[in-house]
């Protein structure tokens, strides 16, 4: 009996510690992100691929989606943006999400799926878009 405890407590604090280092390497991205540094792109690729079902993965995606909108690299960043499911966004992220995903779509000429995207973000009412 004391080995079955002892390993369901091994199992736990281990998953506890493997929660901590995915939250505390999000945090890290997003400052990342926020200063737009130059390995962003590729810290955020090698996030994905560590923690690949973490709660984060459409934050991140959305991240990278950005930052190709920014380079314009729209097919690309279509393509990413498309993998995002925004309700699992924060509120504000979801606002931002709808305005890339619409701003990329015009981008490429698709404009009546662009018009569908905006006006989800205009339902949205953030006081930004």
């Amino acid at each position: 009996m004391e080995k079955i405890i002892i390993a369901i407590f091994a199992c736990v604090s281990t998953y506890v510690v493997c929660a901590q280092d995915f939250e505390t390497e999000f945090v890290q991205l997003q400052n990342l992100f926020q200063e737009r540094a130059g390995s962003t792109q590729k810290q955020l690729t090698n996030y994905q691929e560590k923690y690949p079902y973490s709660t984060y993965c459409d934050e991140v995606a959305l991240m990278q989606g950005v930052l190709e909108v920014e380079r314009e690299k729209f097919k690309q960043a279509l393509k990413t943006l498309s993998n995002v499911n925004p309700k699992y966004l924060s509120r504000s992220s979801e606002s931002t999400y709808y305005f890339y995903m619409g701003y990329t779509l015009l981008n490429l000429d698709q404009c009546e799926q662009a018009l569908t995207v905006l006006r989800k973000l205009k339902k949205k009412q953030n006081q930004y878009y």
